[in-house]
């Protein structure tokens, strides 16, 4: 597919809009002044979203840091609920969504509140608000205005910063859990590494364990090494359950391989208790 149409593809709004005022515009300035202009402009509650290119997997309905699993439903964007699609999207709407990410922010009282992720092939309720979709917003710049918004709204900050198919989202991922002064987000940043880029995840998952001063962290290091695609982590668990000086790291280990079920792991309960 032409590089120029699939840029259209992915500026256009939704396809599956449910109940919404629909205004489109293109992006004309910096992401973050632009949004804040439309936050100051709404007397009332409204959204604002864009497309980006998504990572090259499949995403249930509502990205969110819940990871719900399954067939297409729909979300609200008010209270972000689930409901029954009225619909299925037709096959080649469903390949394409695989290719986008929709982010979308609400804005009332002049501030920027929630932040929300979904895949293009969900029907979104806007329960009658309008919602302003901006053409032309690039990677980067959605990049670097989600960094701003961890803070306020860590997981689904974090999980739209996963989702983009853009190299810099795993240094944002990396810089994160090196630096954020939120604890919370050093351990959701650390989670969502090792979902999307597992290689750069274990460095930077033992550099926690090891040296964040947090002791929550550094559980959460251990539950990102569980969630690791394909059994990834099993070995560095089995490691940690083995030799961590730690005594809350070894307890997280040993809990994580326990329900892991990995035949390993299995292996691992069986050397400990024959004492070999």
């Amino acid at each position: 597919m032409p590089a120029a149409l699939v840029a259209l593809l992915l500026a256009a709004a939704p396809a599956n809009l449910l109940n919404a005022r629909l205004e489109t515009r293109p992006i004309g300035g910096h992401l973050s002044s632009v949004v804040q202009e439309l936050a100051r402009s709404r007397p009332g509650p409204a959204w604002i979203g864009y497309s980006v290119p998504a990572r090259g997997t499949a995403h249930p309905c509502c990205v969110d840091f819940s990871r719900q699993h399954g067939t297409c439903s729909g979300c609200t964007l008010e209270g972000n609920r689930n409901f029954t699609s009225s619909s299925t999207p037709p096959a080649s709407l469903r390949l394409e969504a695989r290719a986008e990410v929709l982010i979308l922010y609400r804005v009332f009282g002049g501030r920027v509140g929630a932040v929300r992720v979904y895949s293009s092939d969900c029907e979104l309720d806007a329960s009658g608000l309008p919602l302003i979709w901006l053409e032309g917003v690039t990677p980067a710049e959605s990049l670097a205005y989600l960094k701003t918004r961890v803070e306020i709204d860590e997981d689904e900050a974090l999980s739209a910063i996963a989702q983009h198919a853009d190299p810099a989202a795993d240094q944002i991922l990396v810089e994160l859990a090196r630096g954020s002064r939120s604890g919370e987000a050093r351990g959701q940043a650390l989670f969502w590494l090792a979902q999307v880029a597992s290689q750069k995840a274990v460095g930077e998952i033992s550099q926690a364990i090891a040296e964040d001063p947090e002791t929550e962290v550094k559980k959460q290091a251990v539950f990102a090494l569980s969630e690791m695609p394909d059994g990834t982590g099993v070995p560095h668990l089995i490691e940690l359950a083995r030799r961590h000086k730690n005594p809350a790291v070894r307890e997280q280990a040993f809990f994580w391989l326990g329900e892991s079920e990995d035949p390993r792991a299995l292996a691992f309960f069986q050397e400990v208790l024959l004492g070999r």
